[in-house]
């Protein structure tokens, strides 16, 4: 007995269902895949101006001047300096913190105590 021939249009589906199902996947590697567009502003497209601007170079020589270990440390300066040429500054020492203490009747009183100091971590982390 002779079998029966598929029809076209049978053929004509699963080869379509199996383009598809390809391309599918495809496309999903394809996004997964292929870098985010970065989009830049239009602010960083303009040309700068190539000019010197000396009164921002002064602004930048004024501004406070930290040595590199106070910098890792983490402490500001009592006051500023300006420069580097003017030695670093000093820190300031600490102040008086009030403790309360017990009194006969059982009522606490501030009195002032002053600390010693304690070493900061290495590298000044918060």
């Amino acid at each position: 007995m002779r079998k029966q021939p598929r029809p076209r249009i049978l053929t004509f589906a699963i080869l379509t269902t199996l383009t598809l199902t390809t391309w599918v996947a495809f496309e999903v590697v394809r996004t997964f895949t292929s870098p985010t567009p970065v989009s830049v502003g239009t602010t960083i497209l303009e040309p700068f101006n190539p000019a010197i601007d000396t009164k921002t170079l002064e602004s930048i020589r004024g501004r406070l001047y930290f040595p590199d270990d106070q910098a890792r440390r983490g402490a500001l300066p009592a006051s500023p300096s300006p420069s580097p040429s003017q030695g670093g500054p000093t820190l300031p020492s600490p102040s008086p913190v009030p403790v309360p203490t017990g009194t006969e009747e059982g009522e606490l009183t501030p009195s002032a105590v002053t600390p010693s100091p304690t070493p900061s971590p290495a590298g000044g982390g918060t």
